[in-house]
């Protein structure tokens, strides 16, 4: 959740920030820069650790200190920036960390992030009072089921608040999520109907798998051993449809993952994951039912007449 105010002192839970645009030398660049509080802002930004590996608290640590250059964070850039022009502010800077997206950056333009308290004092050292704020952009964000009050009492204007909950009921957002959950029930479907073939499976085979079985126990074939090549023919059959089906899934999800973006302005962009923890479900209940068909044609098998079998073949 985020206002666009700047309190002195803002309450706990919320953090304070200034966003301005600037250019970096020597590629001349426009860019977005944010000067946060790290400690505060690593508390209240939503982060992915897997867009870098590394937890933002850790990426922000590193925005202490600074001998005579401003430490940033970047994203979305691939010149290495020397130098930090915004108006009324410039400074040397020094590349200390780079993610694929970062807290508060928009679509088309890199981001700087860097520390309130080093800038500043960096401004001071270059002979300046200080920075100048008017030239800067204060924002306030919050986070939790209260935040809109805590911005209350930091007498932000209702009407500069934007809330996640306020962004998921955009017509473009319902319609996509929509859309997934009904691929998603479809996925389910057809997981059924797979566990559903192998049933069938098992019905059609029962009476071949009884002849086949009669002629093989009597040239030596063990009971245990017919019940592997049962349980690795079935679970062959079951992960190979499994594995064709994931194959496709994603490649139909790369075709079509960046058409679909309900907010092209927030960054980062919609991504091809693979589903791990579903897919280890899905082997898992796959393998239950395989292990379950080929235990059934095992038993039926070992309890059919022989002679009737034969005389039936």
């Amino acid at each position: 959740m985020a206002a666009e105010q700047v309190d002195e002192a803002p309450p706990a839970g919320t953090t304070q920030l200034l966003r301005a645009r600037g250019r970096v030398a020597p590629s001349d660049a426009e860019v977005d820069v944010l000067l946060v509080t790290p400690e505060s802002f690593a508390q209240v930004a939503f982060w992915r650790r897997d867009l870098v590996g590394t937890p933002l608290d850790g990426l922000l640590a590193r925005l202490a200190g600074g001998e005579g250059r401003l430490p940033v964070l970047v994203a979305g850039a691939q010149d290495e920036p020397a130098a930090l022009d915004v108006p009324g502010f410039g400074v040397p800077v020094e590349v200390v960390g780079r993610a694929e997206a970062l807290p508060g950056q928009a679509a088309g333009r890199p981001l700087l992030v860097a520390s309130l308290q080093t800038a500043e004092a960096l401004a001071v050292a270059g002979g300046a009072d200080g920075l100048a704020r008017a030239r800067w952009r204060g924002e306030i964000w919050a986070t939790g089921d209260d935040a809109e009050d805590r911005l209350a009492v930091a007498g932000v204007d209702a009407e500069t608040v934007r809330t996640a909950a306020a962004e998921a009921t955009r017509p473009r957002l319902v319609a996509v999520s929509w859309a997934l959950g009904a691929l998603q029930a479809l996925g389910a479907l057809a997981t059924g109907l797979a566990l559903l073939g192998v049933l069938l499976f098992v019905a059609v085979r029962q009476r071949d798998l009884q002849v086949s079985y009669a002629l093989a126990r009597r040239m030596g074939l063990t009971s245990r051993a017919h019940a592997l090549a049962l349980v690795v023919e079935v679970l062959v059959l079951l992960l190979l449809a499994l594995g064709l089906a994931t194959a496709l899934g994603l490649f139909a999800a790369a075709a079509v993952g960046g058409g679909i973006d309900p907010l092209p302005e927030l960054l980062p962009g919609p991504r091809v994951v693979l589903p791990g923890t579903v897919l280890l479900v899905l082997v898992g209940a796959l393998a239950a039912g395989g292990i379950a068909g080929a235990a059934a044609l095992q038993r039926s098998a070992d309890r059919a007449d022989v002679a009737e079998v034969l005389r039936r073949a």
